[in-house]
């Protein structure tokens, strides 16, 4: 009976912490919840985004189209640059292949049909 009584008592001590922890913890998990969640601000909110620099007064503007190319030029180049240096690495690698699997064959005398 002492036992019981000592557990409970224990309990009523350790209860309230644990709880309090518990509602820490998912206080501080439900904020960076709220936080990467963050809904979007409404467009009276928004400001433009400019993507080139403003011109000084007595120059010609910078057209919005110009504006595109000079910022996603080199990054698109990039791209296409690694992809076409991908695809011929790969083409002459396989014709290089090819080519060393037919001379192994005129060797020892054996067909076997690579596509």
């Amino acid at each position: 009976m002492s036992l019981i009584n000592s557990t409970s008592a224990l309990r009523q001590k350790l209860l309230p912490g644990i709880q309090k922890s518990i509602s820490t913890i998912r206080a501080q998990r439900l904020h960076s919840a709220r936080r990467l969640c963050k809904p979007s601000p409404t467009p009276q909110q928004q400001q433009p985004r400019i993507p080139y620099e403003p011109v000084a007064p007595g120059e010609k503007p910078i057209s919005p189209h110009i504006a595109i190319y000079v910022s996603f030029g080199r990054p698109f180049l990039k791209i296409v640059a690694v992809a076409l240096t991908t695809f011929f690495t790969l083409k002459y690698t396989r014709i290089a292949l090819v080519a060393e699997h037919e001379s192994s064959e005129q060797k020892t005398g054996t067909e076997t049909e690579v596509n």
